[in-house]
């Protein structure tokens, strides 16, 4: 049986909500995190990203060294206090910027990178935001 469980709204085969375990669903866990505004969460009403803010508090655009060292002990200690389980968690942020204009009309965007073990098992997860029209969205894929 598997430890970690999630499920998205989206309607999987036969018409019931999809399921995600292990792996995928601490990812979603992780995606949580990172879109988590106060108020979201019912059960959890005060949390949110870090102190009644969302990661949207940052402008990509005018991310500076300081401010990334913060999103990642940010995200670091939301990791640890969360999803304990994860182990040997390393997080990298870059500024990927969008030249050709394709992903967010040429603008910045966030790079987000984590590796980290599951039960000694290596796991890897990568996060593109980046804001349309005022809207924070977010990209995921694993390795």
């Amino acid at each position: 049986m598997a430890k970690y469980r999630d499920f998205t709204f989206r309607q999987g085969q036969y018409a019931r909500a999809e399921e995600f375990t292990d792996t995928s669903a601490i990812i979603l866990a992780i995606r949580n995190i990172l879109l988590a505004r106060q108020g979201n969460y019912p059960f959890n009403p005060a949390f949110s990203f870090y102190q009644g803010q969302s990661i949207e508090q940052f402008q990509f655009d005018l991310l500076d060294d300081e401010q990334i060292s913060q999103i990642s002990s940010i995200l670091s200690s939301r990791i640890a206090e969360y999803i304990p389980d994860l182990s040997d968690v390393a997080i990298n942020i870059d500024i990927i910027t969008d030249d050709d204009g394709i992903v967010n009309g040429g603008r910045n965007m966030l790079g987000i990178s984590i590796s980290s073990k599951l039960n000694a098992s290596p796991l890897s997860m990568h996060f593109l935001l980046y804001q349309v029209d005022g809207e924070l969205q977010i990209i995921n894929e694993t390795n």
